[in-house]
């Protein structure tokens, strides 16, 4: 399976294909290039051919794409020379299409394309440092949550799920090989990633009868009108006995296997102390920014809104008065503040007529601590299902529930991926993983939302900073540490002067080194809008409009930010404004050149289970990273 195809930790949700109005800020080409679309098309079909579990969660209809079912199991892991011949394969096909002769709608799903492309060949360079087991995505979980969220649609689909769960140990077995092969070279991972880890698999084994794997499936199939009671009792039973005599028995040999490479770690506790480091994280950094700048230069822009952020904070702080520090939203359930939040997207956000979407609280035996919520994206023939799951032990309070409904729901996640939706995009689009983009967009649209809360406008402003100011530090301190090298003196000196007192840098040091990577996309992702926002509102003064702009960001879906930037750009010049000429997010001349088959390949890189072939059902995840730092920042 191409590494392209595969998502970070699941599919993200798109809704149905609805009406709206669409704002055209240039003009489009009109003339379109059949043999480009069928050449989409055809890379889909292939994609979801090649892996099941994929196929599962994104198609319905198999015969109306003429999709054939391969092997049903949970997936495979690829080695290095196949992630790069399948990729480069496709790769020579779309060098192939004359660029001039597209639409302006293909160009920018051939660039897309084409990075994505070239961002797997390059990842695969650097397989012996994808650590299969790290806490932020092992594939231990992934395959549960694969499990828990698998959608029974029919009579198949309840047979093909035991068949499925059969696969797993033979996978598990597989994944051990390859981490015990990395940990000969001394490539392992800490001794705290490992308590993790091991914290987690112990909690599952543990559970038996009262397994997640064995009470979901169970209710699934009582609710399956398509089954007699005979199949339901058959079914139950089968699956009971695969959890518990295979499932459990080979999540029990990870967690042993794992034990034994204990200290077996040769560097350093931080990506870039591992052998070429940098360089791991320069590839890495490309798919969880949605970026092709370096490290350095995505700290710059990360820091540039932190400085800003941590000033207008201090000056809050200063002048507004406990009592709105204190306001609360009036809003209690997730189906109340869904429905507030759709009412008001015509503040600033084209607007959808409305769509289908549920929303639910997780099962206390799926929650894990880190996940605030998370968005099941729909398959691409099933635009109304939309799935926004809520983790109630990590939801403190009303304004806990509305930023994270405003993240996940409106005018996050499940509006952007809606309004992409409704444009028709073709179907490879819709399940390309850029991770910069898409958390960048859901942390943007949240604190956008807060103006529209009811709460007084300091509140609101002291909320949006609050938020801005948390992941954009984490997303700094892990550039800094895991990218850049800064040793935990420096990192800490660095901070001293914006004011940050050491025992919250501690904390952010030691998180970042757990969970490297984890966090970049929702602080460097929001950096980059929020400036992005800001050169528009200063080149274009009062011919901005919240509504065009949003628009210019929505129409050509989640996508490499150099090809935002360029949009903006041509925004910014239709109105008669110009980009700032030291803009750090002005795109560059290589940025907007057209492609062509002479282009060389650049380092982008996808990260994620890099070759694991593992359907990650496609979760947009609301990560509660800061949840066990209650330091005061700013305290002495």
């Amino acid at each position: 399976m191409k590494l392209v195809k595969r998502l970070a930790s699941g599919v993200l949700g798109i809704a149905m294909a609805v009406a709206m109005n669409p704002i055209s800020v240039y003009a489009n080409s009109e003339k379109s290039n059949s043999d480009f679309d069928d050449f989409m098309k055809s890379e889909f079909v292939e994609t979801m051919e090649n892996d099941y579990t994929t196929l599962h969660f994104y198609v319905t209809d198999l015969d109306a794409y003429g999709i054939q079912k391969g092997d049903v199991n949970i997936g495979k892991i690829e080695d290095k020379d196949t992630i790069v011949s399948e990729n480069q394969e496709s790769l020579d096909k779309l060098h192939k299409f004359d660029y001039d002769s597209l639409s302006d709608t293909q160009k920018e799903d051939y660039k897309e394309y084409e990075i994505q492309l070239e961002a797997a060949i390059d990842q695969a360079q650097y397989l012996d440092l994808e650590m299969l087991f790290e806490p932020s995505s092992d594939v231990a979980s992934n395959i549960v949550t694969n499990m828990t969220e698998f959608v029974l649609r029919s009579k198949e689909d309840a047979q093909d799920y035991i068949t499925v769960s059969k696969s797993i140990p033979d996978y598990m077995d597989q994944a051990i090989k390859i981490t015990q092969e990395q940990s000969a070279k001394g490539i392992f991972l800490t001794d705290t990633m490992l308590d993790e880890i091991e914290e987690w698999l112990d909690g599952f084994t543990a559970k038996t009868t009262d397994n997640a794997l064995i009470i979901i499936y169970s209710n699934r199939l009582k609710a399956a009108s398509f089954l007699s009671d005979e199949e339901k009792t058959s079914l139950d039973a089968e699956n009971q006995k695969v959890v518990l005599e295979q499932i459990i028995p080979a999540y029990q040999k990870v967690r042993d296997s794992l034990e034994a490479l204990r200290g077996t770690r040769k560097y350093g506790d931080s990506v870039y102390d591992l052998p070429n480091g940098a360089a791991y994280y320069q590839a890495a950094l490309k798919g969880k920014a949605s970026s092709d700048k370096t490290t350095q230069e995505l700290l710059d822009i990360s820091a540039s809104y932190l400085k800003e952020t941590i000033k207008k904070l201090s000056l809050l702080q200063n002048s507004m008065s406990s009592s709105a520090q204190n306001e609360k939203v009036s809003l209690t359930t997730p189906e109340e503040v869904l429905s507030y939040l759709e009412k008001q997207l015509g503040n600033e956000f084209p607007t959808l007529s409305s769509f289908t979407y549920h929303a639910e609280y997780l099962d206390a035996s799926v929650a894990t601590d880190s996940i605030v919520a998370y968005y099941m994206q729909c398959p691409v023939d099933d635009a109304a299902s939309n799935s926004i799951k809520i983790n109630g032990s990590n939801i403190s309070d009303e304004n806990n529930l509305y930023e994270t409904l405003a993240h996940e729901g409106i005018a996050g996640h499940m509006y952007q991926r809606n309004y992409y939706m409704s444009t028709k995009p073709n179907e490879l689009r819709l399940v390309m993983d850029t991770l910069g983009y898409t958390e960048g967009w859901a942390m943007y649209a949240e604190n956008q939302m807060w103006n529209y809360s009811g709460l007084s406008a300091s509140a609101a402003s002291y909320h949006q900073l609050e938020t801005s100011f948390g992941y954009t530090f984490d997303a700094a301190v892990d550039l800094m540490v895991n990218g850049l090298g800064y040793s935990d003196s420096k990192v800490q000196s660095y901070f001293k002067d914006l004011g940050i007192n050491s025992t919250y840098v501690a904390s952010t040091i030691e998180y970042v080194k757990e969970y490297p990577l984890l966090l970049v996309p929702y602080g460097v992702g929001l950096s980059y809008f929020s400036q992005l926002r800001e050169e528009a509102e200063n080149a274009l003064g009062s011919k901005f409009n919240a509504t065009e702009f949003n628009t210019v960001l929505l129409n050509n879906g989640s996508r490499s930010f150099n090809l935002v930037a360029n949009d903006v750009q041509k925004y910014i010049e239709a109105q008669g404004g110009t980009a700032s000429a030291d803009s750090a997010l002005k795109p560059t001349e290589d940025d907007v050149q057209a492609a062509s088959d002479e282009r060389k390949t650049t380092n982008w890189v996808l990260f994620g289970s890099i070759g694991a072939g593992l359907a990650a059902i496609g979760i947009i995840a609301f990560i509660a990273g800061r949840k066990f730092r209650k330091d005061d920042p700013f305290g002495a």
